[in-house]
């Protein structure tokens, strides 16, 4: 074991630490750069719409299954 790797940081798994911080980074990249933020805003409202009309089409099915 000396010499490895641990696959924790303070509890949390490495991967996701680290993948946390890369995202934070770009989001700051993003933030910095308000014509590419305003279309990536667009974006994430299409996507935040879809996602909803998704989980209403789910429900709906799910009631209309359950009759």
């Amino acid at each position: 074991m000396i010499g490895e790797i641990s696959k924790k940081i303070d509890g949390f798994d490495r991967f996701e630490v680290e993948s946390g911080a890369d995202t934070l980074i770009r989001a700051k990249e993003i933030c910095n750069r308000p014509k590419f933020y305003a279309t990536v805003r667009k974006e994430l409202i299409k996507r935040a719409k879809a996602a909803q009309e998704a989980a209403l089409e789910a429900k709906v099915g799910k009631k209309l299954r359950s009759l």
